[in-house]
């Protein structure tokens, strides 16, 4: 019998693959240009979202802890990419324009989202190695 247990890698590509795909049909979508927003609120919306798509594809990315700076730089290239795209196909859109502002936040987010995700992988990293000194006997550890 077939095993139902799902690997979570396996979950979080297919919330990234969804989230990646409701993200670029919001960006694109020209009835969401007209919404009444707070100030800054079109701006956060850009950060928060880039942030959790770079969040999204750290964890399937490096979720097993096969981190390396030069794969964090090439995955943080490729969301910082999709987001000048993403801002370049909204061009032919009507009431959607292209601003480096908005490419700006989609950065500035997508390198929050790396840096999140580091530093709790990061910390939870130092807390498994603690507790594996902790049940280390004291003749070991000296």
């Amino acid at each position: 019998m077939k095993s139902l247990y799902i690997r979570p890698l396996s979950w979080t590509a297919a919330a990234l693959a969804v989230y990646w795909s409701l993200l670029f049909i919001a960006t694109h979508n020209s009835t969401l240009a007209y919404v009444d927003a707070p100030p800054y609120a079109h701006e956060t919306f850009h950060f928060t979202g880039y942030a959790v798509l770079t969040l999204l594809a750290a964890v399937t990315v490096f979720g097993g802890g096969r981190w390396s700076p030069r794969s964090a730089a090439a995955l943080l290239a490729v969301v910082i990419v999709f987001g000048a795209l993403d801002e370049v196909m909204q061009m032919p859109i009507p009431a959607r324009t292209a601003q480096m502002r908005d490419w700006a936040c989609d950065a500035a987010g997508a390198l929050a989202g790396l840096a999140v995700f580091r530093t709790t992988q990061r910390a939870l990293e130092i807390r498994r190695a603690i507790r594996v000194a902790a049940e280390k006997p004291e003749l070991e550890r000296g």
